[in-house]
């Protein structure tokens, strides 16, 4: 059975266009892992369509992506690099549980990806984690800095 993603037909192909944009583009996208999965073979068929590299391909490949960079990209680079590969272009690598509602995030990727692109998005990833731990326990000890010097105002006035 296909996952409808809570949306009606229109807004499920939209949601999945643009996140195969976003995959073909930058190579790499953090999503929850019921799109990763949904649009796993969208990004396998893109690819398989533009290794024909005709214009009938590109025109079919507008039709599905909105996104010119991202068929531009398919035509130019990924056809190339996949020549020799028959399928399983992606890959999807489960990260763990979303705090707000809990949803299952998974990341995709495409195979044979450049390494050093990898490398500093996992780097910026985990810098962002950090700069918000920090900022978590910053507002902390504001938040207890402020109870105590509010409690010894109130002693202040009981003494007197």
């Amino acid at each position: 059975m296909i996952s409808k993603l809570s949306r009606k037909k229109a807004h499920r192909e939209h949601t999945l266009s643009n996140l195969a944009a976003s995959v073909i583009i930058y190579e790499r996208v953090t999503t929850t892992t019921a799109k990763a999965k949904m649009v796993a073979p969208l990004v396998n068929r893109l690819i398989n369509t533009g290794k024909s590299a005709s214009l009938s391909s590109r025109r079919r490949l507008l039709a599905q992506v909105f996104e010119p960079k991202a068929v531009q990209k398919i035509l130019e680079v990924l056809a190339d690099r996949y020549k020799s590969r028959e399928g399983g272009y992606t890959r999807i690598i489960r990260l763990g549980f979303r705090l707000g509602d809990g949803a299952e995030i998974s990341t995709i990727e495409l195979i044979d990806a450049p390494a050093e692109e990898k490398v500093v998005e996992e780097s910026t990833d985990d810098a962002d984690q950090t700069k918000t731990a920090e900022k978590k326990q910053d507002k902390k000890s504001d938040q207890e800095a402020e109870k105590t010097t509010a409690v010894e105002k109130k002693a202040k006035r009981v003494k007197k």
